[in-house]
Formats: structure tokens, C-alpha cells, sequence
């Protein structure tokens, strides 16, 4: 399983906005993403740049919408949808 940072669009009564999401991949397909978007973090200043880089990654990357994400998960059940214990398996 690997991860990366991706810009999720949602659309809400006020219009569309724009997160980062920690988005879950096995084999190249989504499995699936933390609940609450990320903020940048690190115990040092040097983590936190580091942290920095892998989220401007993300703007390489088309913007997924979180429509397409409710319905791709919708549809197959056995993918795992917004489960905080992938954060952890994922950097175990």
C-alpha cells in the first residue's frame, strides 16, 4: 500500500473549495483516504519543509472531487473509505 498528498474539490451551498487529502493506493487504485483533510506538520522545521514538498506534489496531480470518490466507494464496498487506521498501517 503507498500514499500521497491529492487536492479533493467538494461542492457545498457556497460554491466548490479545495483540500488535501492523504489518499490510500493498492496497485495504483484508490482504496482510501483519511477522514479530515491534512495540515502540514513536523517535529522539527526540517520535517515540516519535508512535509511541504510532498503536499506541492500534489498540485502535479489532476484535482479528484469528492463526488467521484462518495460514489467510487459507494460502489464497491470492500475498499476501505476514510479509515483513520490507514495513516497508521501506512507509515508503520
Amino acid at each position: 500500500m503507498t500514499w500521497n498528498y491529492r487536492i479533493v474539490s467538494e461542492k457545498a451551498p457556497e460554491g466548490e473549495f479545495y483540500q488535501l487529502y492523504e489518499i490510500y493506493y493498492d496497485d495504483g487504485k484508490i482504496i482510501g483516504m483519511l477522514e479530515k483533510p491534512s495540515n502540514p506538520y513536523g517535529d522539527t522545521v526540517e520535517e515540516l519543509q519535508e512535509t511541504m514538498k510532498h503536499m506541492m506534489e500534489a498540485f502535479k496531480k489532476p484535482v479528484l472531487t469528492m463526488e467521484a470518490l462518495d460514489n467510487a466507494f459507494k460502489r464497491n464496498e470492500s475498499l476501505a473509505w476514510r479509515v483513520e487506521e490507514l495513516q497508521n498501517e501506512a507509515r508503520s
